[in-house]
């Protein structure tokens, strides 16, 4: 199982320069990246998104909104499966950082050094 730092190689390795945060689950040695709404099936129907690496140039991307899915992958010229109420699009590692953030994906921030100093003083006088 790959760490989080090792993850991230992996992806800078594949042309994802965007810093996603990358996770797997504990039974799996799958690459998911964290999503604005995680992925769950509710009464059949699918709610949320889900992003794998499918392999080392491409990345899957499940997600029941499937206009925006067609959408993109018609601008893009992507394959895409489509299912009733979902779709599965593959999207290639050069145009993940331009497209994995309108489909949901978390980038992690980096605070510049100047705003954590005035994050740790307004906590200091909170306790």
């Amino acid at each position: 199982m790959a760490t989080i730092p090792e993850m991230r190689e992996i992806l800078k390795s594949m042309g994802v320069f965007k810093r996603f945060k990358p996770y797997h689950e504990p039974d799996d040695d799958t690459i998911l990246l964290e999503t604005k709404k995680k992925k769950q099936i509710i009464d059949g129907i699918m709610v949320g998104v889900e992003i794998d690496v499918y392999d080392s140039d491409t990345i899957r991307v499940w997600t029941p909104q499937t206009k925006k899915a067609r959408r993109i992958s018609k601008e893009n010229s992507l394959r895409i499966k489509e299912m009733d109420g979902e779709s599965e699009l593959y999207v290639p590692a050069h145009l993940a950082d331009a497209l994995l953030p309108c489909l949901g994906a978390k980038i992690k921030r980096i605070a510049p050094p100047g705003n954590t100093d005035r994050l740790s003083r307004t906590d200091s006088k909170i306790t």
